[in-house]
């Protein structure tokens, strides 16, 4: 999937997630630990949903927006991720589709990716519901 970020004036296009190994521990240990949260982006102009008809927005918490990222644009799909701040605590991702069906897929992978990333060990995954899908209107694939 696509996935774009707004950054201050900008947007980001995630192009690419890759891992990062660096040593921990003193200076003569080897032992490594991997990081998957580095990624690679591309500024561009503004989001690409041109010919995305059907929509949907969730909120995602501001201290999971990078591993939300991360994990939706490694899912697979022909969506489109357009992910803003909304508030110092929260963004918001709408998350666009060709498809009806392909909105409603990719609104409950969304869901169930926020909820895995708000459980805390042992404790209950929160219920987290995305909007309805709706579609999109002429005016907001201008902006």
């Amino acid at each position: 999937m696509k996935v774009v970020l707004k950054h201050e004036d900008g947007w980001l296009l995630i192009k690419e997630v890759y891992m990062v190994k660096r040593g921990v521990g003193r200076r003569r240990s080897k032992s490594k630990q991997a990081s998957p949260y580095s990624t690679v982006a591309e500024s561009i102009n503004s989001p690409p949903i041109d010919g995305y008809k059907y929509a949907s927005k969730i909120e995602v918490p501001a201290t999971k927006v990078m591993r939300f990222i991360i994990k939706m644009f490694q899912a697979p799909g022909e969506a489109v991720i357009v992910i803003e701040p909304a508030s110092l605590e929260t963004y918001k991702a709408l998350i666009y589709a060709k498809t009806r069906r392909e909105a409603e897929r990719v609104s409950k992978l969304a869901e169930s990716v926020i909820s895995q990333l708000r459980t805390k060990r042992g404790k209950e995954a929160e219920e987290i519901v995305a909007s309805e899908v709706y579609e999109v209107e002429e005016a907001e694939e201008e902006e």
